[in-house]
């Protein structure tokens, strides 16, 4: 792959689609504070003091979005904002990965429903 261009030709579609994936997440979430590098695979999305870390990923999960919490990336002891991870590149279409963006922008405006009554 590498003495016939392959692997470049490879790596540049991938690039290619990445900046695709990150533009549409970027666009649909631009209300939101959203943090990424140019060419990464997934963007950091910082939750609104409306939402508890929890809550946000079991929310997005019940419809069927699986994001990831910050807490799973923090060294031992340390402390992490209320942020969760996007997998850019899981979706195998940019159909799906729209859908699933889109999804986490309503429930992102959203008021959560605490189960528990006063």
């Amino acid at each position: 792959m590498l003495t016939s261009g392959d692997a470049e030709r490879n790596l540049t579609i991938i690039h290619n689609e990445m900046k695709k994936r990150i533009a549409i997440a970027a666009d649909t979430l631009s209300e939101i504070d959203l943090r990424y590098q140019q060419g990464g695979f997934h963007v950091w999305l910082t939750l609104p003091e409306h939402w508890r870390l929890s809550e946000f990923v079991s929310r997005a999960a019940e419809q069927g979005v699986i994001v990831k919490s910050g807490e799973l990336f923090a060294p031992p002891g340390g402390s992490v904002a209320p942020a969760v991870r996007l997998s850019l590149s899981s979706p195998q279409t940019i159909e799906q990965l729209q859908l699933g963006v889109d999804t986490l922008k309503a429930l992102l405006q959203s008021n959560p429903v605490s189960e528990f009554t006063l």
